[in-house]
């Protein structure tokens, strides 16, 4: 079967019109009032004279329960929705786990060939009781 330019533009066109549409995007900005309280907004937190804490990025096409619903969901999962600095403050620079994770997984490393080891019931304890909490460190801070 040759292909034809005809027949390859027919094809690439039923493809493409076989993709599903993207629904538009809005943004909702999560703000706190000056006496403490949070609230979600469809306006920026300024001109609702509240300081701005981030902003999610959620279908339009949603009613706004739901689309702060999805933004509530997203924080609870620890995906935290995409944030917008505004213009003028800087965020606080994501501290850097680098070296803390390498330690860590050597320490892990370290501890695995003592437990290969003939020890004592009790050192096997303290060697497992120590392994536990730097792998509970290790996946806190989400160490690869």
């Amino acid at each position: 079967m040759r292909l034809t330019s005809w027949s390859l533009r027919s094809s690439l066109a039923a493809c493409l019109l076989s993709l599903p549409l993207l629904a538009p995007a809005a943004t909702i900005y999560k703000c706190r009032t000056l006496s403490g309280g949070q609230f979600w907004s469809s306006a920026t937190c300024m001109s609702q004279n509240a300081v701005y804490i981030g902003s999610a990025t959620v279908p339009s096409s949603l009613t706004f329960e739901q689309q702060v619903a999805i933004a509530e969901q997203a924080e609870r999962r620890n995906a935290t929705p995409t944030q917008q600095v505004p213009n003028g403050i800087k965020p606080n620079p994501p501290t850097d786990t680098t070296a803390e994770c390498k330690a860590l997984a050597e320490e892990l490393d370290n501890i695995a060939r003592l437990q290969r080891q003939a020890l004592s019931p009790q050192q096997q304890d303290r060697l497992t009781a120590r392994r536990r909490a730097v792998h509970d460190r290790y996946n806190h801070l989400r160490c690869r």
